[in-house]
């Protein structure tokens, strides 16, 4: 088999229980405020913020019952691949229990590392590389490696 050389991932963070729902609850659309015309696989950062606010707000629209310690804080925690960006006029039956807007990256191939990475992160997508990359790519089967695709 050939090995694949991947020099870093693009990285989104997202505040807690966000990431959490990503890749403990195949959440398939994470909302923003601004849009990307990028596609491709990207590492899921949990940022090291926690809301009180947050978790209430999540547990009553989603009839969840997170609390801060179910999660992990500061860390990469699963990749997945962004494959389109909707607005609410283009939500479907596959987006809608998740989608809040304006815009949605839907999400597919979410994968759930067996352990969180810890690392900084930034608002917007930035690069996940170094010893951060390699303990992500590492928790990967090959299977999983081979489907990683460029977001570009």
């Amino acid at each position: 088999m050939q090995k694949i050389k991947i020099d870093y991932l693009s990285a989104l963070s997202l505040d807690q229980p966000f990431a959490h729902m990503i890749c403990h609850l195949k959440m398939n659309v994470e909302s923003r405020n601004w849009t990307t015309k990028r596609r491709g696989t990207i590492a899921i950062h949990a940022t090291a913020k926690t809301s009180k606010q947050e978790f209430e707000w999540v547990n009553r629209q989603f009839g969840l019952n997170l609390k801060p310690a179910d999660v992990d804080f500061a860390s990469v925690i699963g990749i997945a691949d962004v494959v389109d960006v909707i607005t609410e006029d283009q939500v479907t039956k596959k987006t809608s229990k998740w989608f809040i807007g304006p815009y949605g990256f839907v999400l597919e191939n979410i994968v759930l590392l067996p352990r969180a990475v810890p690392t900084k992160g930034n608002r917007k997508f930035w690069r996940l590389k170094g010893n951060a990359l390699e303990q992500t790519l590492s928790q990967l089967t090959p299977t999983q490696l081979q489907q990683v695709r460029p977001f570009v």
